[in-house]
């Protein structure tokens, strides 16, 4: 009876204890699930695709997308954010470095014979200790195609545009805000040649709106005929830039037409100095005709001695020249939008600028995001 009454005893203490030990390894488990789920909620951070900035598109000729995607101000950790394509019910995905709190990158993406995407998201990666979690999808945007008011080709994301936007300004330095009708320089902008060659007046864009335009009216001496110098942009040397220009050259080829930077805080792409780099000189393909001229300036940390630099054609949005692109010199510290005509002695000549802009690029900028 004695040892009978000791193994109850025995079994229930063993019960007890199994209890215990059952209890203490469940909650070693849940506690840390709880914990990161308590962790991971009161994480802060909102990451949204822009949409109207004319950087967000797919290109159906490259089958290449780009998307520009903003990052609220927040105190968070998020190191990595995730992009998600849809497919016609399918999607693909992929973990991209975030933008730094409060700012805005471009990402390219080679969609590989995928088809047109029917919609673009994004998600929040956020990072505690050193552990990351995807956080839901903050940000979508369905793919529009047959975009018709701007001068673009492929499928645009978002709402249309409206007529006269210039999509390539968003975020640029440089703006024409100065601009009024007259003649001669205006804050900003340094007249190339006499002000009697350097008028602004309304008139027809790219866009086939009224706009205010800065028109070149040579002389007949063979020398500076119009356009401007563009200095004071303030600049990171370490960071690649993008510059742009609309031109129009109407009467004769008389002259040429040059598009450059600064001198003093240039090199080529294999680092030797330039103290008059154009992206390029010349004659436009057509006249009386619009083109987007596009040029490259890299950081100064750049390896790449590829140019993707060119000329558009304003009506097909096709690339009918190209240029060369540049690299800032180390420690530069400003860069100059210059665009003239020089040399054209035909008084009955005039070429047009209109929207000059200066934009700080990434390097998925460069290939794409043009049209």
């Amino acid at each position: 009876m004695g040892k009978r009454g000791i193994s109850a005893i025995v079994a229930t203490v063993l019960i007890i204890l199994v209890t215990v030990a059952a209890v203490t390894i469940l909650w070693a488990a849940v506690i840390p699930m709880v914990s990161d789920a308590l962790v991971f909620s009161d994480l802060e951070g909102r990451v949204s695709v822009l949409s109207s900035g004319g950087y967000t598109f797919y290109d159906a000729d490259k089958d290449v997308a780009s998307v520009q995607v903003k990052r609220d101000v927040d105190e968070g950790v998020m190191n990595n954010m995730r992009i998600i394509f849809e497919f016609s019910g399918n999607s693909v995905s992929s973990v991209v470095p975030a933008p730094n709190s409060g700012g805005t990158k471009v990402y390219s993406f080679d969609l590989g014979g995928r088809g047109v995407p029917s919609r673009v998201s994004v998600a929040p990666i956020f990072v505690v200790g050193e552990r990351e979690k995807v956080g839901v999808i903050t940000s979508g945007v369905d793919i529009l195609s047959g975009v018709s008011d701007v001068v673009v080709h492929g499928y645009y994301l978002g709402e249309d545009y409206p007529v006269g936007t210039d999509v390539f300004s968003m975020g640029s330095l440089i703006n024409s805000d100065s601009w009024i009708v007259g003649t001669g320089s205006v804050s900003g902008y340094s007249a190339n040649g006499a002000a009697s060659e350097n008028e602004r007046e309304m008139g027809i864009g790219p866009y086939g709106n009224s706009v205010l335009l800065w028109k070149a009216i040579p002389d007949s001496v063979s020398g500076a005929d119009g356009g401007w110098n563009g200095g004071g942009i303030s600049i990171d040397s370490t960071k690649s830039y993008r510059s742009t220009v609309w031109i129009k050259k109407t009467g004769s080829n008389g002259g040429s037409t040059y598009f450059g930077c600064h001198g003093s805080s240039t090199n080529n792409l294999n680092g030797v100095a330039n103290t008059n780099p154009y992206f390029w000189a010349g004659d436009l393909p057509m006249l009386d005709r619009w083109y987007l001229l596009v040029g490259y300036i890299h950081g100064s940390g750049d390896s790449s001695t590829t140019s993707y630099g060119g000329i558009y054609d304003g009506v097909t949005g096709e690339k009918v020249i190209s240029m060369t692109d540049y690299k800032n010199k180390p420690g530069a510290t400003t860069q100059v939008h210059r665009t003239y005509l020089y040399y054209d002695t035909t008084i009955t000549d005039r070429q047009y600028f209109w929207s000059p802009t200066f934009v700080e690029v990434s390097d998925f900028d460069l290939p794409y995001g043009i049209f």
